[in-house]
């Protein structure tokens, strides 16, 4: 239905958009905040300024320690209004580097990515900062910096190994004895599969988790507790690879050469069959 925007004596008017479907549902104590006339604040009211979305896709836990680690980063812009983007503006930064050249100028919505080499900010840190940004206006808002960030997070990876003796850190980290997970925290769990005859091991980053540390749990799917304090079933092995009692670590060099200092525990006796043995771990 058409709306008169003015009358009382003079020449009434029609709100120019009366036949356009509304874009926004105004709140009940909508203030456009400055003085309208009436068609301005129906505009504002019904027909607002929305700015294009732009989406940085969550990135998983990234492993520490990798010579090259190549991801790619990814995300989408949605365009949700009458948006115009400033040229050459669709660009990717890690801190307040410009990864690569800048993307093609958006026509519409667009996926984008970037394949990268994707580091820690920082040769020992645990995250890198990204941002993707675009320039956006319309005809009758300046333009702005449209921008969304996401943190990436590494951690240094954790081994479940198996050894007819106690394995040095090269050995844990040899995928013919071990696999390789890469979490940020200490609760886990695992499979041993075709143990007989072997001790298993699990070595874990000191600084893993919020807080680092030791663990403090490993259980069976019985719920039986193999560091119980008064006839544990596990012992810690030290940088001599000795068996103890104590809570010590030992240096693991990893891929790039970076060195990481590890809780290494392993069973007491090995194992007598050869059923898969699962252990969860905190």
């Amino acid at each position: 239905m058409p709306v008169i925007t003015h009358g009382g004596g003079g020449t009434p008017a029609l709100f120019v958009r009366s036949n356009d479907p509304i874009k926004k549902i105004p709140e009940v104590n909508f203030d456009s905040g400055q003085d309208l006339t009436v068609a301005e604040w129906l505009e504002a009211a019904f027909y607002p300024f929305i700015p294009a979305a732009l989406a940085f896709d969550a990135v998983p836990v990234q492993e520490f320690g990798l010579t090259t680690n190549t991801k790619t980063l990814e995300g989408n812009l949605t365009v949700w209004d009458e948006d115009t983007f400033t040229p050459s503006s669709f660009i990717l930064r890690k801190n307040t580097v410009v990864q690569g050249s800048a993307f093609a100028d958006p026509t519409g919505d667009t996926d984008w990515s970037r394949t990268l080499d994707v580091q820690p900010d920082s040769v020992n840190g645990r995250t890198a900062s990204y941002t993707i940004e675009v320039r956006v206006g319309n005809n009758t808002n300046a333009d702005f910096t449209l921008s969304t960030p996401r943190t990436v997070t590494f951690a240094a990876p954790t081994f479940h190994a198996l050894g007819s003796a106690t394995l040095t850190p090269a050995q844990i980290q040899d995928p013919a004895n071990s696999d390789k997970h890469v979490v940020n925290t200490r609760t886990s769990s695992h499979t041993y599969t075709s143990p007989s005859g072997k001790f298993p091991h699990i070595a874990i980053p000191s600084d893993l988790g919020s807080s680092g540390g030791p663990l403090v749990s490993i259980k069976d799917s019985n719920g039986f507790e193999y560091l119980n304090s008064n006839n544990p079933a596990v012992s810690y092995v030290d940088s001599n690879q000795n068996l103890t009692s104590a809570a010590t670590t030992q240096p693991f060099t990893l891929q790039n050469g970076q060195t990481v200092n590890y809780y290494v525990y392993r069973w007491n006796v090995s194992m007598g069959t050869n059923d898969s043995f699962y252990l969860s771990f905190s």
